[in-house]
């Protein structure tokens, strides 16, 4: 599986940058490397990039052509992050007591 068809919410292990040298060191660079874990967060429509986070706590946006050419392995199956709303349960109210 590469990168780029990774669900939301996903927790993947970098495998292999099938990059020319110069593209892979600068995501090396910004945190994407062998065995690094990365997350998709959410996908800008019409193509448009990933906004990833990796495992050490970076969050960047990322090429859909870059993110193709990484090859990735699903490590965990992760629930999305809710908002206080949802989380609450209440609508975000707190009971009048």
């Amino acid at each position: 599986m590469n990168l780029g068809n990774l669900p939301i919410a996903r927790s993947a292990r970098v495998l292999l940058l099938r990059l020319d040298e110069a593209q892979a060191r600068f995501l090396r660079a910004v945190g994407i490397f062998e065995q690094e874990e990365v997350m998709v967060l959410r996908r800008a429509p019409f193509g448009g990039p990933l906004h990833l986070r990796t495992s050490s706590g970076g969050e960047f946006a990322l090429d859909r052509a870059l993110a193709m050419s990484i090859d990735v392995e699903v490590t965990a199956v992760r629930e999305p992050i809710k908002s206080g709303v949802d989380a609450l349960g209440d609508g975000g109210r707190e009971a009048a007591e």
